[in-house]
């Protein structure tokens, strides 16, 4: 189920996993729902294709760009040091700072 009633999708799929889990052959009944969270579409498919970057190459840039990811390791002595890449502070703050 999707849609933009968080509260009423929760509520309805709370009633069907109730409706399942009664159901006589059923074994195991879960949701995934355990953290409201926003999502944003943020990719033209059509253009993006046409520019040669496909929708899991644009997520990893932004997952990196807001998250962090892994782009060189250097060594101190004996330890292993990741360097990470990230967006300053200011520039990953909300939905906006994707669009730009």
């Amino acid at each position: 189920m999707s849609g933009e009633d968080v509260a009423g999708l929760k509520m309805l799929g709370q009633r069907g996993e109730g409706t399942l889990r009664d159901a006589p052959f059923t074994t195991y009944v879960r949701d995934d729902y355990y953290d409201d969270s926003w999502m944003a579409g943020v990719v033209r498919t059509e253009e993006a294709n046409r520019l040669g970057l496909t929708n899991a190459a644009i997520a990893r840039q932004l997952a990196g760009a807001f998250s962090g990811a892994p782009v060189a390791t250097i060594w101190e002595g004996d330890r292993q040091v990741n360097v990470i890449l990230l967006l300053n502070a200011d520039q990953r703050k909300s939905f906006d700072d994707v669009r730009e």
